[in-house]
């Protein structure tokens, strides 16, 4: 599987950032507990920066406007970009979550690192629940799936040609 690497621009990058401190102060004024687990690590502006990294990253990849919803009004977006969910992390190799309360889509995992971002794959979600490895929390049910098992970003169900 080739490696979709896409690397941002400054410019993208204090856009990404932007979007991710909007969302964590929308978080805050509704009292809305982070996702995920978050709360307990105490890095919630990390992961809501690396989120909205790994979002643009694949908006622009596709070369699709990247409607940015915060909290407040996320209930109009159709998925993080477009159709698609993105799971992004730091950590390489790398696992792709869903949750039980995650909709069903094609969910994209991108690996950020330094303003350059790894499209590694996409799985839909009933595809990491069935082929992954179940991983309950204390608060939800989660499955991962390895990167290796994702089916390549140029295979990704209605992407514009």
């Amino acid at each position: 599987m080739q490696d979709i690497i896409i690397t941002l621009q400054t410019w993208e990058i204090r856009h990404a950032v932007d979007v991710a401190v909007r969302r964590q102060v929308s978080m805050w004024q509704r009292q809305q507990r982070a996702l995920h687990g978050q709360q307990t690590r105490g890095n919630n502006w990390q992961y809501q920066i690396i989120g909205a990294l790994g979002e643009l990253a694949l908006a622009k990849y596709l070369g699709v406007y990247w409607y940015t919803p915060t909290f407040d009004d996320v209930d109009d977006a159709l998925g993080d970009v477009g159709p698609y969910e993105v799971r992004a992390t730091e950590h390489n190799p790398a696992h792709l979550y869903v949750h039980d309360y995650d909709r069903h889509a094609p969910f994209v995992l991108a690996i950020v690192r330094q303003g350059r971002v790894k499209l590694a794959g996409w799985a839909y979600k009933h595809e990491v629940e069935t082929l992954g490895e179940y991983c309950p929390t204390p608060t939800h049910p989660t499955w991962k799936l390895h990167q290796d098992y994702l089916a390549p970003i140029s295979d990704l169900p209605g992407r514009p040609q």
